[in-house]
C-alpha cells in the first residue's frame, strides 16, 4: 500500500482526492499547509506527495524544495488551478515529477501516481548526495596516504 500525502488548503479537493485515491489501496494524509506538510513528513514514511502550488498564500515549490530536503528522492505531483506552460517548466526545474491541472481526472491521476511510483524522480537530490558524498571521501595526503574528512 502506498503512502500519499496531499497538501491543498481547499477541504472539498482534500476530501475528493483522499476518498478517491483510498478505493485504489492508498492510504492518504491530508493537510491543509506546509507546516502541517512538514510534521507529516516527519512522522510518517510518505511515497509521493501531491502539493498544490499556491496555499494560502505560500509557495507549492518552495515547499515541494524543503520536502525533497527531508525525501530527496519522493515523487512530488504539483496540482494547480493556475496552469500554465511557465508554471509547469518552473515545477519541473526545481524537481516537480509532473503536474496537473484542476480540476482533474481522476483516471489521470491515478496513471501520473502510477508512472511516478515505477520510475525513479529527476531532481535536484543527486547533486545534493554527490556533494555530500565528495565532502566525505578520503583525502590523498602528499606521502600517499588517504586520511578521512572531518567535515559533515
Amino acid at each position: 500500500m502506498n503512502n500519499i500525502l496531499v497538501v491543498d488548503d481547499d477541504q472539498t479537493v482534500l476530501k475528493v482526492i483522499k476518498s478517491q485515491l483510498e478505493l485504489h489501496d492508498m492510504q492518504v494524509f491530508t493537510v491543509m499547509n506546509p507546516k502541517s506538510a512538514v510534521a507529516k513528513m516527519n512522522a510518517e514514511v510518505i511515497d509521493l506527495t501531491l502539493v498544490d502550488l499556491v496555499l494560502n498564500g505560500n509557495s507549492g515549490l518552495d515547499l515541494m524544495e524543503t520536502l525533497h530536503g527531508i525525501a530527496p528522492e519522493m515523487p512530488i505531483i504539483i496540482i494547480t488551478g493556475y496552469g500554465t506552460i511557465q508554471t509547469a517548466v518552473e515545477a519541473k526545474k526545481r524537481g516537480a515529477s509532473t503536474n496537473l491541472t484542476k480540476p482533474f481526472d481522476l483516471d489521470e491521476l491515478l496513471l501520473q501516481i502510477k508512472n511516478c511510483m515505477e520510475k525513479p524522480i529527476q531532481s535536484k537530490a543527486p547533486e545534493k548526495l554527490t556533494n555530500r558524498a565528495s565532502k566525505n571521501m578520503a583525502l590523498t595526503t602528499s606521502s600517499g596516504k588517504a586520511r578521512q574528512s572531518k567535515t559533515s
